[in-house]
């Protein structure tokens, strides 16, 4: 500690004057002494701060043992539980969130994918050529031609909804056509055909296959039909029956088709809309990216297509498959069944129906009605065979090409003699 004092010298006289020194014998504080006097001060306040801590921390136990003392033993377990509660939905919540981040990635770049390809598969369709275009009503209409050098001819007309008749038919078209100039018409929105604005109507169909056979100056023609193309053909054959010779149909639509079934008749709507739906998502595009045969309306597999032949489909089934004409042709079918109700085959005609045995089991009278439809007719023959709907046209070529020979040469005598006949009268 620092202190004055005062010095005096022993020797020095009365007279003398007396001169008082006095000495301060204090030195300066050093640097290492303030800092201690500062760890002290520090060391006494985190001393008191851990006092007050440990306080509170006790009072804070002490709070919870009184209060797991009035506890119920479920409740107890509870209050055990509840951190490994918060840790597991603090995890619950981390994995939700990756997970949507993940399906949010996903799903962009599934989107992506699919506006890329859309416009890829678009400018393919655009560059694909097969056929004869013909201008009908200042649109293109595409008209595929086998077998032309031969005598008599056959027009074939599409089932509902193939994405390109002239593909999808070639295995059966290509089978005729050794005997039969066979004429397949791709109607608009349909193959290669425009799209088209004008109402998918019976009528305005039908009058546009008229116009495309007029350019190809085709008199005395059979119809052949697939499915729905079956309810045309009855609409066309009535109202041109002096150029129709006679019809071949293949599970060909006909009046009363599911009177007793609301379902079955509005099938053809219902399905256009959800293959539009699901080709609009991708699904179709997804689900045929390993095998181009996978598709919602695929080629007929067993079939010897070309890879150049299987890859046009597919595109043109992605691109435009189940377009807004084909929808609203669909739409529209309620209404072409009514307008052909009442309708029978003209009496000139020689009519031939194969059916599949599964729409004869599945649908009722199916057999009755193919009958009636003919009932006026010179004459009306119905053939059961097997497999279904959409491909038993393809594997029964020898039962079909038999049949088919006996029929038409049949008529084509009767061709012969007849102007024979009115010369001689």
């Amino acid at each position: 500690m620092n202190s004055n004092y005062l010095t005096v010298d022993n020797n020095i006289s009365q007279e003398d004057d007396v001169t008082l020194v006095i000495e301060d014998d204090t030195t300066p504080e050093t640097e290492t002494e303030k800092n201690i006097d500062k760890s002290d001060s520090d060391l006494k306040i985190n001393i008191t701060d851990y006092e007050t801590d440990l306080k509170k921390e006790f009072s804070k136990t002490e709070f919870d043992i009184k209060k797991r003392n009035t506890l119920s033993e479920p409740d107890l377990k509870k209050e055990e539980n509840k951190p490994n509660k918060n840790k597991t939905i603090f995890i619950i919540k981390k994995i939700i969130i990756y997970t949507l981040n993940i399906i949010i990635f996903l799903s962009i770049l599934y989107l992506v994918y699919n506006i890329l390809f859309v416009i890829y598969e678009k400018k393919q369709v655009s560059l694909y050529q097969y056929g004869t275009e013909m201008e009908v009503n200042g649109h293109k209409m595409i008209v595929d031609i086998k077998g032309a050098s031969n005598n008599s001819t056959i027009i074939f007309l599409t089932g509902f909804m193939i994405p390109s008749p002239v593909l999808y038919y070639k295995p059966l078209t290509q089978l005729l056509s050794e005997t039969y100039k066979v004429i397949t018409i791709e109607p608009f929105g349909y193959g290669l055909s425009d799209i088209v604005d004008e109402e998918r109507t019976i009528e305005n169909i039908t009058a546009e296959l008229h116009s495309c056979i007029k350019q190809l100056d085709l008199k005395n023609y059979y119809l052949m039909a697939h499915s729905l193309g079956g309810m045309y053909s009855l609409y066309y054959a009535n109202k041109f029956s002096d150029e129709v010779t006679g019809f071949i149909g293949f599970d060909d639509t006909v009046p009363k088709f599911g009177d007793d079934d609301e379902q079955l008749r509005n099938s053809f709507k219902t399905q256009a809309e959800k293959n539009n739906r699901l080709n609009f998502i991708g699904y179709n595009r997804v689900k045929s990216i390993t095998d181009e045969t996978n598709l919602l309306l695929p080629l007929y597999n067993a079939y010897n297509y070309t890879e150049e032949e299987i890859d046009r489909f597919r595109i043109i089934e992605l691109s435009k498959g189940f377009n807004t004409s084909v929808r609203d042709e669909g739409a529209r079918t309620t209404y072409g069944l009514d307008v052909i109700r009442d309708m029978k085959f003209p009496k000139n005609m020689t009519i031939l129906h194969f059916l599949s045995d599964q729409y004869s089991k599945e649908i009722s009278n199916y057999h009755k009605l193919h009958d009636d439809v003919g009932s006026e007719s010179v004459s009306n023959e119905v053939v059961v065979l097997p497999g279904e709907h959409l491909d038993f046209l393809f594997h029964n070529n020898d039962k079909i090409t038999k049949k088919l020979n006996d029929f038409i040469i049949v008529k084509k005598e009767e061709e012969v003699t007849l102007p024979e006949n009115e010369e001689n009268n």
